[in-house]
């Protein structure tokens, strides 16, 4: 293969990885990478060949470009009738471009700069000139890859050296999915709706209605007769109270029992109207009897005089309305 081609294929490999760093469908390694290969050197000056080594390590830093460093022992050679009196290595630096194949394989082209050494008889030469290449590579497991390669070193010492080599290399990083530009994101499902019942309303707790408590319940309820007596009255009459006429027949009852005038004819009217229990009237007549009894007791003239009216409105001409009225004009005259 002559030069001027292959240095073409290399520089238009290196461009088109430049001008399109992410045409990569496949995975790529990223970061660092070394490796260790072995091959056969063609020396066209001499016309021999020679046993090759080289040991390299390189960054990749897109997906389809790398800088990589060399060390290259191109072999020794004859020299007329010296055998191996020629040694020849150097130092590689250059970037690679890498056009992927499918999901593991790869073309790379190579270009840069080659510090080369030549040494015979104890003399040495040295220089720095283009170096370029081609190759193949093929990935297998996450890290490792194999290399088949050609390299073309120019002017080593007056001569064109080709090196032809297969090498081995490991990458220090995992691969890294890469997608093509063009390609259309994949479509994503969208998640499948679960419906979640509605919690069941759970009826709020049935607080009890808080009664207000009555002014000189506590007093009532301890038996003072002038407490009984209003907090019946307030029930009757729903004043500081909700009205509630049974309850106000208790009260009264209670205060009556302890000879309290007021008691006595309210529970009385209770039973002549049959408010808050059923009307009775010899019951109302007894109590309006005793309620003016206690009036007159306390020289009430006027509400001792009112029984007597209620009285003859209950049971007309009853004998205790007489005898009541017999008492008044007895007690406070005509």
């Amino acid at each position: 293969m002559k030069r001027a081609p292959l240095f073409a294929i290399a520089i238009i490999l290196l461009i088109g990885a430049i001008a399109n760093p992410s045409t990569s469908a496949q995975a790529a390694n990223f970061g660092w990478y070394a490796g260790a290969g072995f091959g056969s050197s063609d020396d066209d000056v001499l016309d021999e060949t020679g046993d090759a080594l080289k040991l390299f390590a390189g960054y990749r830093f897109r997906p389809n470009l790398a800088v990589e460093a060399a060390f290259v022992d191109l072999g020794k050679f004859d020299v007329l009738i010296f055998p191996d009196a020629l040694e020849q290595d150097g130092l590689a630096i250059g970037l690679v471009s890498i056009l992927p194949i499918g999901d593991k394989g790869a073309f790379f082209g190579k270009a840069g700069f080659f510090n080369w050494e030549v040494g015979a008889f104890g003399v040495t030469d040295d220089g720095t000139d283009e170096t370029f290449g081609i190759g193949g590579e093929y990935r297998f497991g996450n890290n490792w890859a194999v290399r088949a390669e050609w390299e073309r070193f120019n002017n080593v010492s007056g001569g064109d050296i080709d090196l032809i080599s297969a090498s081995i290399l490991y990458s220090f990083q995992q691969p890294v999915p890469r997608q093509r530009k063009w390609a259309a994101p994949p479509p994503q499902r969208e998640p499948a709706k679960t419906e979640i019942p509605a919690p069941k309303a759970t009826p709020a707790p049935s607080i009890p209605e808080k009664k207000p408590v009555p002014l000189g319940l506590a007093a009532a309820e301890r038996g003072d007769a002038n407490a009984q007596f209003k907090l019946g009255y307030m029930y009757g009459t729903g004043q500081g109270a909700p009205k509630n006429n049974a309850e106000a027949v208790k009260w009264y009852r209670r205060a009556a029992a302890q000879g309290h005038a007021r008691a006595q004819y309210n529970l009385g009217a209770a039973y002549a109207n049959g408010t808050g229990l059923k009307a009775d009237s010899e019951t109302a007549v007894k109590w309006l009897s005793k309620a003016g009894a206690s009036f007159i007791r306390e020289g009430k003239r006027d509400l001792a005089l009112r029984v007597v009216d209620t009285i003859e409105r209950v049971m007309p001409a009853h004998v205790l309305a007489k005898e009541l009225l017999a008492a008044i004009r007895a007690k406070f005259g005509q």
